[in-house]
């Protein structure tokens, strides 16, 4: 709804004007010494400077927001980073960068910053906040180079005053802030000394542009005048009448059969009034822009904006309507152009709309913003309720042509109608489009007796959406129909899911849901009802499929324990028998422990198969149907054959341990005792003075012990227990081992650590580390896998002197050269680390030719330029 506008609104949309009492747009900035309203002057030189010269010119900053230092000094830094350093403390000081936070600079500020020793190359700089890094200013370094070229050229002609009025304007028009008509003639005089000096050198190319922007503003103003003087007239002549009933708009709506429709006619009457009211603020301002003479004397820009303000409550703050060419913008206010013809209108309203088109046609009415913010008026604009009110027209009057040709075609397509409809809908064509019919009749009765063609319109509207919808039941009730069938043939299979009869009701309540919306012809609603009709036949038939699934699932699982039941049997009776037998030719003791061992897996096997598969079978019946049930219980009996199977297997694994050790364990004895030998030698201790010696390892005389017992046990008979001392044995002599060779690597380690070690060497150290176990592996080891622990070490060993030579080699060669090369070296390293870091450091900020840039993460960020 468009924002009704008083007359103080109007004076507040125009900053400019002074005379009329109203305060400047921007932020106040802190005032310093010199005293200015528009930024912060800080001069620190002997040179003279026209203060009052240098603050008007950083008003066209201040007016968009932004906070302005200017800062003059004589001091003559030694270097581009005392100078940077200085700027920083200058800054800070001026409330616009923090020094605790790196590059937290003020979001939208600038900041020109000069010394008269120009002839430093940094002697001009420019920081600059966020806001402006999109900007000209940030993206065009060779234009801003050029300005501070003719900052430092009047510096040295000692035109002091200029340079900053020049640095400032010129940074704002490069950054798109037009500087014209803030200090009007400022560059033509320069006071110097307390006299008058002609400007030189760059300052007749400024005074040209300022000339060319002054130009440019005032055929902008003229433009304005005679754009809104078009507007107002054109305005005028469409919205005059003593009242909104008088008017031409309402005249046409009337005609068209407007008045037929309260709620529209009151809404046209909302959207009128709100126009001739802003019509009517819109001739006082600009009887306020001609003839006040506090207007007359602002800057020439702030009128150009004043007058631009007041063009936009006419095209409002949307695009579409700026963006309009003036012939569309004619067309807005021409109501023939709008009506197309004017057949049938009154002879005194005919004449009106002749009037107006012969004033408005060919009147110019677009103007392009240059200095004005769109957002702070009105999101419709004079023209925007105007382009309302004749689309409202237009729709009258074309409803009144094609409202009759409308319904004879929507009746044609409902006679043609012949459906089909889905026989499990339950429902007669004519019950299904008593709806529709209701809706054509109704249609019929507005545009014959009712002459209401807007709502013939949507009457036959609703009736092609409700025939729409009518068509798509057939195909929705085929899915529905093949669900429901497949659910029929689960059932007929003797499935009886424990959720289907819910899934059912749920669907017949769904399916009487559909039948109802249709007899009530309430075809909005029919899509809803449809949707809940395939949701719960979908839901119905994923319970059927997903309880006949399990049950296959469950026959299939049951087959395969049945089988594993069998072949564990059939194990038993053949492999672990014979096993059985050959055992006892043996000494008690190397079988005894595996009695009950054996009794509980036969009598396990022998449960399941009589009792767990018979159980499960016929509780996965379709007489009992306890499907989730034996999903469980084939799990349990899955585990339990794996236990039997593994009961098995120790059996099966004994005798094969004692065949082997008949076979092999002298000669293992004998390998473990040369493992001793070796290994004693590694591990040999060393001298204590003349006549002292350690303890040799007391692990491998615990070894030769075990082998010693091995070899009374395997004579006795007694084959496991001479097969458990052999391990422990190797153990012993596997843990003296890994620990000499675990010192060996500590050794080595530190080689691997040096920058010079070669990458093979790294290596093989870390193959060797991976192939020497710990103790819980070694103690959890038997038979072959602890003499592939014993063959593991070994590797590891050789693989550590390999990992030895080749990093000895490789730091050998990176020293060859001797001490005082790596010291050069090491110095020359030291000497261009410090070069970096200056250089890095100088880049932070430049102000040189080059320009460079620092960004940061804080709140606000600066580029120096």
């Amino acid at each position: 709804m468009a924002t009704v506008w008083t007359a103080a609104s109007w004076l507040g949309l125009l900053p400019v004007w002074v005379g009329l009492g109203l305060l400047p747009v921007g932020n106040t900035i802190a005032q310093a010494q010199p005293a200015c309203p528009h930024a912060i002057l800080r001069f620190e030189s002997r040179q003279p400077v026209d203060d009052a010269v240098v603050c008007e010119a950083a008003q066209v900053w201040a007016e968009r927001g932004y906070q302005v230092l200017v800062f003059l000094t004589d001091t003559q830094p030694n270097s581009e980073s005392d100078w940077f350093d200085l700027l920083d403390q200058v800054e800070a000081a001026a409330g616009l960068r923090t020094l605790s936070q790196d590059d937290d600079f003020e979001r939208r500020a600038i900041a020109l910053e000069v010394t008269t020793a120009t002839d430093l190359p940094f002697a001009v700089s420019i920081t600059y906040g966020e806001a402006l890094f999109p900007s000209p200013l940030d993206t065009d370094p060779a234009a801003l180079d050029d300005i501070k070229r003719q900052v430092r050229e009047l510096i040295a002609d000692q035109q002091i005053t200029a340079a900053l009025v020049l640095g400032l304007e010129e940074t704002a028009e490069l950054a798109s802030i037009d500087t014209a008509g803030v200090v009007p003639g400022t560059l033509g005089w320069l006071g110097v000394g307390g006299g008058v000096a002609v400007m030189v050198g760059g300052g007749g190319a400024i005074a040209q542009r300022q000339r060319r922007r002054r130009q440019r503003l005032e055929a902008q103003l003229h433009r304005l005048q005679d754009r809104v003087s078009n507007l107002l007239m054109g305005c005028e002549q469409w919205l005059t009448g003593p009242d909104l009933e008088a008017m031409v708009p309402y005249q046409l709506f009337a005609e068209a059969g407007g008045e037929n429709y309260s709620d529209l006619t009151q809404q046209l009457k909302v959207w009128l009034r709100q126009a001739r009211q802003a019509l009517d603020q819109a001739f006082q301002v600009h009887a306020a822009l001609q003839e006040d003479e506090a207007q007359a004397k602002q800057p020439l820009a702030k009128q150009v904006e004043a007058w631009e303000l007041l063009y936009l409550s006419f095209v409002g703050r949307r695009d579409r309507i700026r963006a309009m060419s003036d012939e569309e913008l004619q067309t807005l206010l021409n109501p023939v152009l709008v009506l197309g013809n004017t057949q049938g209108l009154s002879a005194g309203l005919v004449q009106q709309l002749e009037a107006i088109q012969q004033r408005v046609q060919g009147s110019p009415l677009k103007v392009e913003i240059t200095q004005a913010d769109p957002n702070s008026v009105d999101q419709e604009g004079i023209l925007g309720l105007v382009e309302q009110v004749d689309n409202t027209i237009s729709r009258l009057r074309e409803a009144m042509i094609q409202a009759p040709e409308q319904l004879a075609a929507t009746d044609q397509r409902r006679q043609a109608f012949t459906g089909p409809l889905p026989p499990r809908l339950g429902l007669s064509l004519a019950e299904v489009l008593a709806g529709v019919d209701t809706l054509l009749a109704q249609a019929d009765q507005s545009l014959h007796q009712d002459q209401l063609y807007l709502r013939v319109q949507d009457y036959c509207q609703q009736v092609d959406a409700a025939l729409e919808v009518v068509a798509a039941l057939d195909p929705e009730f085929q899915q529905y129909d093949q669900r429901v069938e497949k659910v029929a043939a689960i059932a007929a299979q003797g499935y009886r899911p424990p959720l289907l009869d819910q899934s059912s009701q749920a669907m017949d309540a769904a399916l009487s849901q559909v039948q109802q919306v249709l007899r009530l012809g309430d075809y909005d609603a029919v899509p809803s009802a449809l949707g809940h009709l395939h949701q719960t036949s979908h839901q119905a038939h994923t319970t059927a499929t997903q309880w006949r699934d399990l049950h296959q699932q469950n026959v299939t699982a049951i087959q395969g324990l049945v089988q594993t039941g069998d072949r564990l049997q059939q194990l038993d009776q053949q492999d672990v028998a014979a096993a059985w037998a050959a055992l006892h030719q043996y000494a008690p003791d190397n079988w005894e422990d595996l009695t009950a061992i054996h009794t509980a897996a036969q009598a396990l096997l022998h449960e399941i198969r009589t009792q767990d598969l018979p159980q499960l079978q016929q509780q996965n019946s379709l007489a009992v149907q306890a499907f989730p049930a034996v999903e469980t219980g084939i799990v349990a009996s899955a585990q339990r054959l794996a236990t039997a199977e593994a009961q098995f297997r120790q059996i099966l694994d004994r005798w094969q341990l004692l065949q082997r050790a008949e076979a092999d364990l002298n000669r293992e004895l004998g390998k473990i005792e040369a493992h001793m030998f070796q290994t004693a030698e590694l591990v040999k201790p060393k001298r204590l003075g003349l006549m002292g010696r350690q303890q040799p390892d007391s692990r491998l005389q615990s070894a030769q012990a075990e082998v010693d017992a091995a070899r009374c046990y395997f004579q006795a008979g007694s084959v496991l227990r001479a097969c458990t001392a052999r391990d422990q044995a190797l153990r012993w002599v596997i843990l003296a081992y890994a620990d000499k060779v675990q010192e060996q690597a500590g050794t080595i380690h530190s080689l691997t650590l040096d920058p010079h070690a070669s990458q093979p060497g790294c290596s093989a150290f870390q193959a060797a580390i991976a192939l020497i176990p710990d103790s819980t592996e070694i103690d959890q080891a038997t038979d072959q896998t602890l003499f592939q622990l014993y063959d593991n070490i070994g590797q590891a060993s050789q693989d550590l002197q390999r990992a030895e030579r080749l990093c000895r080699s490789a730091i050998s060669n990176a020293h060859k050269g001797g001490y005082s090369s790596h010291n050069t070296l090491r110095s020359s390293t030291n000497r261009s680390r410090s070069s970096s870091s200056r250089s890095s450091s100088s880049s932070r900020r430049s102000s040189s030719s080059r320009g460079s840039s620092r960004r940061s993460s804080s709140s606000g960020s600066s580029r120096r330029r």
